[in-house]
């Protein structure tokens, strides 16, 4: 309970949105308006990036048909990304510091109109960080899945494992919570691909410094390039498998 009081206002925002509301008395808590209110105020913090994509793609539209990363600000912040994935046709939507619920918020604006062949998600971190559970971020990924399931069916989403970072290391096991939950999931799905890259970040049971810029979460070019040497061999495979290349 009292993680629930500490994160009232980001919990009730988020569960409106993708139907996660627990057992809250309806009298103990900010009114319906009030609620719906500071919703859009939280779905509402990144609409300048989403706004800047949109105006980027009417100068010049990206060609359909290729790799989608979205997320965080691990995928907003991978500077090398087109270089480290090469010859694959990428393009990066990430924004901000993005939850699931804001992936699922912007999903028709930034992932729909681009008919990706390939999704990649890097997403989740934040939510527990801010004061999700485990399982409502698990819920919240299946409402992804579902959701681009229904727009895109033919289309592979590939899910990257929460990272280990020394400034969010006391999140850690809620983090392993949380990708054991997908990992099954995905296991079970087809068209669904769990990606670890958290074991390529260890060294001797713990975030490797060396690969973290000075704010200890971000990573520097080494991490991305860990990152690269786990990742780009399953996009490519899943790139050869899809009809038409």
């Amino acid at each position: 309970m009292r993680l629930v009081r500490e994160n009232w206002n980001r919990i009730i925002g988020m569960a409106l949105l993708v139907g996660v509301v627990g057992c809250v008395s309806s009298t103990s808590g900010p009114s319906p308006h009030l609620r719906e209110r500071r919703q859009a105020a939280l779905l509402q913090r990144f609409e300048g990036e989403i706004r800047a994509f949109e105006r980027r793609d009417s100068l010049r539209p990206p060609a359909p048909g290729g790799v989608l990363f979205v997320g965080s600000s691990s995928i907003r912040l991978w500077a090398s990304l087109e270089e480290d994935m090469a010859p694959l046709p990428v393009l990066n939507r990430g924004f901000g510091g993005s939850t699931l619920p804001e992936e699922l918020h912007y999903a028709g604006r930034i992932v729909f109109p681009y008919q990706p062949a390939l999704i990649v998600l890097y997403c989740g971190e934040n939510d527990i960080q801010a004061g999700d559970l485990p399982e409502v971020v698990f819920q919240n990924f299946k409402r992804l899945v579902a959701l681009c399931r229904e727009r895109l069916p033919a289309t592979p989403i590939v899910y990257l494992s929460m990272k280990p970072s020394p400034s969010r290391w006391e999140k850690w096991p809620a983090f392993e919570k949380g990708n054991a939950m997908i990992r099954r999931f995905a296991d079970s799905q087809p068209g669904v691909h769990f990606v670890d890259v958290s074991s390529v970040m260890l060294r001797d049971g713990r975030p490797d410094g060396s690969i973290f810029l000075p704010d200890s979460l971000h990573m520097n070019a080494e991490g991305y390039r860990r990152w690269t040497e786990v990742l780009k061999p399953v996009l490519l495979q899943l790139w050869e498998t899809l009809p038409n290349r």
